[in-house]
């Protein structure tokens, strides 16, 4: 044998135990720090497994929004939400907010990200699609018991309203959800 496959013959040998849990025996490295981590504390990438640590640290470069970006975001998207909440009483708005309501989510994400200079947090969007929420929940609400109301009144097309009012929202916020933890 060569002394280079000795070495690597007495590495392999080597029992190293986690970094943070001092009794587990690990054969898995951080791929950019090298120290020795347990399945438990190790997160795939696709470059290796990473540590806590570096995973945190990982985390912090990427989290460049102000605390005054939240407050920014609520309010753009609340102002927003409501007025995409019209969409549905559009005349012939019917099966177009298939395609028109996802299109205001990506407005709506697009204004919140200029307005806050396109910084980015990983809890963002979660501020974002509360606001939209709570913009959109009063006239989604006068569409649907107005639907009902005009259901009960012998008029089949008030289903339709109920339906085209409760189809809106998901599709809002599922567009706005995808773009921005997409970023």
């Amino acid at each position: 044998m060569t002394k280079d496959e000795l070495m690597i013959q007495e590495i392999s040998d080597e029992i190293v135990y986690c970094k943070w849990h001092p009794k587990m025996e690990t054969a898995l490295r951080c791929y950019q720090c090298g120290a020795p981590i347990c399945s438990k504390c190790a997160r795939r990438t696709p470059t290796g497994y990473i540590c806590p640590e570096c995973r945190k640290n990982h985390i912090k470069r990427f989290d460049t929004a102000h605390s005054y970006d939240f407050i920014i975001a609520a309010v753009v998207a609340l102002v927003l939400g409501a007025v995409a909440s019209l969409i549905p009483s559009l005349p012939y708005a019917g099966w177009y907010i298939f395609f028109v309501s996802p299109l205001a989510g990506t407005i709506i994400v697009e204004a919140v990200s200029r307005l806050t200079g396109r910084r980015q947090n990983r809890h963002l969007w979660k501020v974002v699609v509360v606001a939209v929420t709570i913009g959109s929940l009063p006239m989604l609400l006068i569409y649907a018991f107005g639907g009902v109301i005009v259901f009960m009144s012998g008029s089949a097309w008030g289903m339709w309203d109920v339906f085209f009012s409760l189809i809106h929202l998901p599709l809002l916020l599922g567009a706005i959800i995808y773009r921005m933890r997409l970023r």
